[in-house]
Order: structure tokens, then C-alpha cells, then sequence
């Protein structure tokens, strides 16, 4: 009976949105049997008309935080859409390949509110779809970050079932710096982040990078937090972390490294459990047709989310 009760308050402080919710720690987030009753931190309101079957929508002044709950139903999937091979003769759409000593693959790039209106065109899932997120890191080498509709050469490894994106999307001193990965598993239902290492030979080949997300059907790398480029700025930012079966994908308009690594751990993300993403004017949302925070800027990989079936 007490369980009831609470549950039946929370709902009702959702539907006030001049209020902020009580803050809650994050063992709180996984003791009740349907953890779409869970209360947000402290000051975060759930969007209206934006709640689906595994997917909300919450906003803090410049911050969004959508939260994926995969064990409903949900799915969120990174993706690249590779327009041109450049070696070992895999076929266009199924895998290509590159090293940091070889061209790249050509991958499409476009605005995320692009993405929106041309998803299926590009073998994303509409099928639910509730929201599309840029993702990774990329250098728009000669074709320049606005040349929508040109191909990007250089993104960091991306991986859509048999659809495997590998290049290295940065500055040679990036390679000193310490990256992680989302990764999901096979089954699609299982998140985590791991630890991704470039050292060795051919850290970026499409072997290398095939072999080390074998076990996983998704798979995009970016950064530790503390070693994003632009870590103590107040810049727009995209990070995604994991905590149980649930995804937080958090997108912002201005926050620093350490914020973002704290508004994650408000919401029972440790930090060992966030990638940081890429942002500046890379980071774009756009929920169910909505733009939520939008820039002219191209992007070629991005992170799908689906919402549960029926």
C-alpha cells in the first residue's frame, strides 16, 4: 500500500511543470517494478507529449536528458551510412574500412534535423522512431563542417549490426588520449560502456575494429569525459552513459565536462559509465519531428533511438 501511494505522488508532481522533483539517489532508480514511475533529480521536468513506451524526455533550463529504458522494448542504435569504399573490397551498405594511414571511408553528413526527414532513405528503422541524436567525433577534412550533402572521410568507429564504420576522426594528439565505447549487445538489449584502446598496429582498421565489437550487435566510440577536446568550456555537449538497461543520452546547449559529468551521476551514471560525444555545433536533437536544439552544422553518425512496440 505504501508503494502506491508514492507512486500516485509522483505522478502528480510530474504533471506540474513549475515544479522540480525531488532529488533521489541512484539505488532509488531501479527499486520499483516499473521504473517509468522513477522521480527525476532535483529541477529536471518531463517534456509534455513526449512520453513512449521505454522513452522520456526531460529538460533543466539548457539540458535535455533523454532516458532509453532497453528492457521495454526501446532500442538505441548508432549509425554512419558509408557512400564509398576505399579498401579491401567491402561491399557498399555491409562494412568498410580504414587505418589512420589510409584515406577514410566516405560517410554522409547532413544536419540532424536532416537526418529526421531523410532517415529511411538511409536504412534507419522509422518504425517508432522517437529521436536522433548527432554522435561522434569527425574531421570535415577539405569539404568544411556546413557542405551538407558532401561525404566526411574521417569519423570515428561506428558499428550498426553488419554495417561496420571504422576511421579515426581527429588530430594525431588525439591518439594519447583515453577513449570508451557504447556498446549493446547482441540481443539489442543489453547496454554498456567499455574501455576502447588504440594502441597497437592499425588501431582503426576495419579488422581491428570488426574483431573488438564482435560480441556487440551496436557500437560507437568517443571519448573519457575528462579527455573530450574542450573539457573545462561551457559549450554545447552530447554525452551518452548506461546504468542497468537504461541509456542516458544527455544534449546541451552549454555545459562543461564537469557538469555533464555530474548531471549524469544526478541521474545514477557514474562516471565510468559515460562517453563523451561530440558537440560545439555538432550537438543536435530532434524528438519525435521536434528540433529541440538545432545547428547548421553537418554530421555523419548519429544515435536512433526507437521507442518499445505495443
Amino acid at each position: 500500500m505504501t508503494l502506491v501511494i508514492v507512486i500516485g505522488i509522483v505522478a502528480c508532481q510530474k504533471e506540474s511543470p513549475s515544479d522540480g522533483v525531488p532529488t533521489q539517489q541512484a539505488s532509488d532508480f531501479t527499486g520499483l517494478s516499473d521504473r517509468s514511475t522513477y522521480i527525476a533529480p532535483n529541477g529536471w521536468i518531463e517534456v509534455p507529449n513526449t512520453a513512449k513506451k521505454g522513452c522520456k524526455l526531460f529538460k533543466n533550463g539548457s539540458h535535455f536528458m533523454q532516458v532509453i529504458e532497453l528492457d521495454k522494448g526501446a532500442k538505441v542504435e548508432p549509425y554512419a551510412y558509408p557512400v564509398q569504399v576505399n579498401s579491401q573490397n567491402q561491399p557498399t551498405g555491409s562494412a568498410v574500412w580504414a587505418n589512420v594511414n589510409i584515406p577514410n571511408p566516405s560517410v554522409m553528413k547532413q544536419p540532424v534535423s536532416d537526418w529526421w526527414l531523410t532517415a529511411g532513405s538511409y536504412g534507419v528503422s522509422t518504425d517508432r522512431l522517437y529521436s536522433i541524436t548527432n554522435a561522434t567525433f569527425f574531421d570535415p577534412q577539405s569539404n568544411g563542417y556546413n557542405n551538407c550533402g558532401y561525404a566526411c572521410k574521417s569519423v570515428y568507429p561506428v558499428k550498426r549490426g553488419s554495417i561496420v564504420v571504422c576511421g579515426f576522426g581527429g588530430s594525431p594528439s588525439d591518439l594519447t588520449k583515453i577513449k570508451r565505447a557504447f556498446v549493446v549487445s547482441s540481443n539489442g538489449q543489453t547496454p554498456n560502456v567499455i574501455g576502447f584502446s588504440d594502441s597497437g598496429s592499425n588501431p582503426y582498421a576495419y579488422n581491428t575494429i570488426n574483431s573488438v565489437f564482435s560480441t556487440y550487435k551496436y557500437a560507437v566510440v568517443g571519448f573519457k569525459p575528462s579527455e573530450a577536446p574542450n573539457y573545462t568550456g561551457a559549450v554545447p555537449r552530447t554525452a551518452v552513459g548506461v546504468s542497468g538497461s537504461n541509456v542516458y543520452i544527455f544534449t546541451s546547449t552549454s555545459a562543461s565536462g564537469d557538469n555533464t559529468v555530474s548531471i549524469m551521476g544526478n541521474w545514477g551514471v557514474s562516471e565510468a559509465k559515460v562517453v563523451m560525444l561530440d558537440g560545439s555545433a555538432s550537438t543536435q536533437l530532434t524528438v519525435l519531428g521536434v528540433n529541440k536544439i538545432t545547428y547548421s552544422r553537418c554530421v555523419p553518425s548519429i544515435l536512433n533511438v526507437n521507442y518499445g512496440p505495443p
